[in-house]
């Protein structure tokens, strides 16, 4: 409980109707901070002094109220008769307001019980158990785990009138709190380590992480106090005592379940202490998704926050993980949560986050869950895979001059299209999900239905897109120009380039090409935007396929246009027996109702011969599926 709440038990004394009152306080509260808060109540308050002051010596002057804090009188919880009759007298006759933490109740009933505490009402904060409930309960076997325990054998160990009290009050449960201290040689703890046995869990938990990221790398411990917040410094470590190994036991045991779950404090002080226990655990859980055991999962309620929270521990687990599976399972989660919660829009900077990581997976097979959750949003129609059509209709649709750039296969894996979003975009959101069947006859076929291409200021060949070079029309004077002039007349215009579609296709010159004609595209926009809003977006994206992973086509394509070197096939006569494979009844425009279209579940298999990696697309995946599509305003 902190002062907000404390104030509220404060707010409780309003009119101030009994002469005195104890105010106990929770203990991890500072003194100063009770006073400040007191005086926000009552401004009028004043602290007695208390320095070489016996307790039978307080004579308070003014109206009040009196602050006594009572742990500066050690005898006032065992008077003499004379000192018990002085504050008996003082409760019945000024406005007194005796504060004490919590723990320290229990001394003022035992081993004697003095008369001037039958004077005074106690206010106690409503969500805090009195710690004498818990001393008769006392129980050695957990009493590390859990915090009220914890507490009493800290008081037990640092106040010598809290041992008395619960030696005369509960001589059984004083000789088990005995017991648990020997056996966990609690009393040779450093100072600082002490200390933590009354925190919360998360708080020791988190300390104790600290520790252990302090001894591994200061710039982890940097990163993990961003995420986590600062932490109690510890000066000596207490790696192998009986503390730590008894606390590390009990988190061992209750490795948690994903995904949520996984950013829990628990989950990192137990991978750093109990890295073999825990990550057998989390490899399990990662070959059970991998498999596509996906069923049990609860991706909860939609919370876009969520997904900044899991990237961000998600980065530091990958860091201190050693079992590369467990590394590429915490590289996949963020991805995970967002197939789910794409419909929330969350903010594009935390879209882009999560790509990095995803980008980072090394075994390709821990993208399959992946990519069976994003079918399954496709074939349940959770979220609008024409958003990126109706976007560039919506825009093009406002008055102009409007500008709209379809870079054919630019998706979000490259690093450079990411950096290309995070530096131009001005309006959120700046990607989309494209069609579900990534090709470009798919987009086009569509936004034909929402835009007259007639309207268009050139570069329209027929009923579709006619395919130019963004680069000509930076270097070219004659092309500049004649672009340049139509914007100045108000036209709105689409230019489609195919050329990454082209020639980008090849595993060790993909990253190089777009990250080149990434340069372009800026140096497109740096040229234009003056004249015009500028929308960048593609009709796909693409992912690299492998030979190895290639599964024997069963079927033949309807469509001439869907054939060998798209990932899905698009057919009438569905197969029953091809395994790694999603399908989805898709309605194509300009097609006789409804067809079934066939994708790997891999998102780096491909359906038809192969016999190099090559980048490719026609399916779905977290690359040909979320594109960038952001808006550069004038």
């Amino acid at each position: 409980m902190g002062a907000r709440e404390l104030s509220s038990v404060i707010e409780t004394l309003g009119s101030w109707e009994a002469p005195s009152y104890l105010l106990l306080y929770p203990e991890e509260l500072q003194l100063s901070t009770v006073f400040q808060t007191i005086r926000e109540r009552f401004p009028e308050a004043t602290v007695v002094d208390t320095e070489g002051v016996p307790a039978g010596g307080i004579s308070p002057t003014g109206s009040g109220p009196h602050i006594v804090p009572l742990l500066d009188f050690p005898d006032a919880a065992a008077p003499n008769e004379s000192t018990d009759q002085a504050l008996k007298s003082l409760c019945e006759t000024s406005k007194t307001l005796f504060v004490a933490p919590i723990w320290f109740e229990i001394c003022l009933r035992h081993p004697s019980s003095p008369r001037w505490v039958t004077r005074i009402e106690t206010l106690r904060p409503s969500d805090t158990e009195a710690i004498e409930d818990t001393i008769p309960k006392f129980d050695p076997k957990l009493a590390l785990h859990d915090r009220n325990q914890r507490r009493i054998l800290y008081y037990y160990m640092e106040h010598r009138q809290f041992r008395s009290a619960v030696k005369a009050a509960y001589r059984g449960a004083s000789t088990r709190i005995e017991i648990c201290i020997e056996k966990n040689a609690l009393d040779s703890l450093p100072n600082d380590v002490k200390k933590l046995l009354p925190e919360s869990n998360n708080r020791l938990y988190r300390s104790l992480a600290a520790i252990k990221l302090r001894e591994q790398n200061e710039l982890q411990l940097a990163e993990f106090r961003q995420m986590y917040g600062d932490i109690r410094q510890i000066n000596a470590s207490p790696v192998n005592t009986p503390l730590v190994e008894t606390i590390l036991d009990g988190i061992s045991r209750e490795i948690p379940l994903p995904p949520f779950e996984l950013t829990d404090i628990r989950l990192l002080t137990s991978q750093l202490y109990r890295t073999e226990e825990t990550e057998e655990v989390i490899r399990q859980v990662a070959t059970d998704l991998i498999e596509g055991n996906i069923s049990h999962i609860d991706m909860g309620e939609n919370n876009t926050n969520m997904i900044r929270k899991v990237a961000s521990r998600c980065r530091l687990f990958t860091n201190i993980a050693s079992n590369p599976t467990v590394c590429d399972f915490y590289r996949s989660l963020p991805a995970l949560i967002l197939t789910q919660q794409i419909t929330e829009a969350p903010a594009t900077d935390d879209v882009l986050d999560i790509i990095d990581i995803y980008a980072k997976i090394e075994n390709h097979e821990a993208k399959s869950p992946i990519t069976n959750l994003l079918t399954e949003g496709y074939r349940g129609g959770k979220f609008d895979e024409l958003y990126n059509v109706h976007r560039v209709a919506d825009f093009l649709e406002e008055p102009g001059p409007k500008l709209v750039l379809v870079i054919d296969s630019l998706g979000l894996l490259e690093e450079s299209v990411r950096n290309l979003i995070r530096n131009q975009a001005d309006i959120e959101p700046g990607y989309a999900v494209s069609p579900a069947h990534s090709t470009t006859d798919t987009f086009v076929n569509e936004l034909r239905d929402q835009v007259d291409f007639s309207n268009l200021g050139g570069y329209i060949e027929g009923t579709g897109l006619k395919s130019q070079s963004v680069r000509s029309f930076v270097n070219q004077n004659e092309d500049r120009d004649e672009l340049q002039n139509r914007l100045n007349a108000g036209e709105s215009i689409i230019l489609y380039d195919a050329r990454l579609d082209v020639s980008a296709r090849y595993e060790n010159s993909r990253a190089r090409e777009v990250e080149d004609y990434v340069r372009t595209i800026t140096r497109f926009i740096s040229r234009f935007n003056s004249m015009a809003d500028i929308m960048v977006t593609s009709d796909h994206g693409m992912v690299e396929t492998f030979p190895e992973d290639v599964i024997e086509r069963h079927v033949t394509g309807d469509s001439s246009s869907h054939t060998t070197h798209n990932r899905g096939v698009i057919t009438s006569s569905p197969p029953s027996n091809l395994s790694n494979i999603g399908s989805i009844e898709i309605e194509q425009t300009g097609s006789n109702g409804s067809e079934t279209m066939i994708t790997p579940l891999n998102p780096h298999s491909r359906i038809g011969t192969q016999t190099e990696n090559i980048w490719t697309h026609g399916g779905i995946s977290v690359e040909e599926s979320l594109i960038p599509c952001f808006i550069v305003t004038a």
